[in-house]
């Protein structure tokens, strides 16, 4: 439920007893490339080298904004409503670009497709709209993501869990 409380549209999640308030994820890490690079190294112990990342966005609408936001302030920017949008896709940009920084650009690959402004709000989604866009993109990029991602068997996965119980405890 909290994974999917996007604030501007649905009501925080309350949890537990303690009813702590949960929203989206994507308040904070809308795009999560930079926390999976991040808990990779840290948590799973994997080699920066031995990364790569393929990071699928939600599509990123073309969007106009007016010359008058320059100037700054919060009734212009709150009056022209793309006060959040501009700072998901900061945010988005910048993990973006920070691990092209760190594993280089042939490791990172980012699909998120520019659509016309309001094609696929998340209010009112149209499935034919989603799957022409969807189809048309996957012709495009799919032979780069075969040859870039495809190309080798990964180890099998064994869950952190899994690999905690094998630790001799002291």
């Amino acid at each position: 439920m909290a994974t999917a409380a996007a604030p501007t549209f649905l009501p925080a999640h309350k949890l537990g007893r303690d009813r702590v308030r949960l929203v989206d994820g994507g308040v904070w890490a809308n795009n999560p490339t930079m926390v999976g690079i991040a808990e990779a190294v840290s948590v799973l112990g994997a080699d920066i080298a031995q990364i790569r990342v393929l990071s699928l966005g939600t599509t990123t609408a073309l969007q106009h904004r007016s010359r008058r936001l320059d100037c700054g302030g919060l009734l212009r920017w709150g009056l022209s409503g793309t006060a959040v949008d501009v700072i998901l896709r900061g945010q988005s940009c910048g993990a973006h670009t920070q691990a092209l920084h760190l594993l280089g650009a042939e490791d990172v690959l980012r699909i998120d497709p520019v659509v016309p402004p309001k094609l696929l709000r998340l209010d009112r989604v149209d499935a034919d709209d989603v799957l022409g866009w969807a189809a048309s993109e996957s012709r495009k990029l799919a032979p780069l993501v075969r040859e870039r991602f495809l190309d080798h068997q990964p180890t099998p996965y064994t869950p952190l869990s899994q690999r905690l119980e094998e630790v001799p405890h002291v």
